[in-house]
């Protein structure tokens, strides 16, 4: 009997991750805390508000670190708790909405995202950062700004 071996590809730390990290940290209200009595550094779960992991600037109890992942939200908040890594706050780029005109039916219109206005992203609250809002691309037009043409009857 043959046991079939599956290998997944090695993660590695790189600025993107890490961006992408800090991120879904403030996405999902990780807090970093230190205890007074020992100086640990402490991070909440972003899935379960019960549970807190002791981590370092290089190491986290979290499950991704066990698995060897070097990139984890917690490590991510706590760098950007000391200073070591900053958000970047580099607009999300925007889709420019296409009017699609026919030269037989002039009377299309494109349908405009009830969600997002027609801008193509929705304005997102900080769980952290208080005051602080973020573009995320529209999931309900996919970052485009309209749904569909339909015809307009006059």
């Amino acid at each position: 009997m043959q046991t079939a071996l599956l290998t997944w590809p090695r993660r590695v730390s790189t600025p993107e991750r890490w961006q992408q990290a800090l991120a879904r940290s403030i996405d999902r209200g990780v807090q970093v805390r230190q205890l007074a009595t020992s100086g640990v550094w402490v991070a909440t779960s972003g899935t379960d508000p019960d549970i807190a992991y002791v981590v370092t600037a290089t190491g986290c109890e979290c499950r991704a670190a066990a698995e060897g992942d070097p990139v984890c939200l917690h490590r991510a908040a706590l760098r950007h708790r000391l200073g070591m890594l900053t958000l970047d706050v580099r607009p999300v780029p925007v889709v420019e909405t296409v009017v699609i005109e026919s030269i037989e039916s002039p009377d299309l219109r494109p349908n405009t995202c009830p969600d997002c206005n027609g801008n193509g992203f929705v304005r997102k609250a900080s769980a952290t950062f208080r005051d602080t809002t973020f573009r995320v691309n529209c999931r309900r037009c996919r970052a485009t700004g309209g749904l569909s043409v339909h015809r307009v009857s006059a």
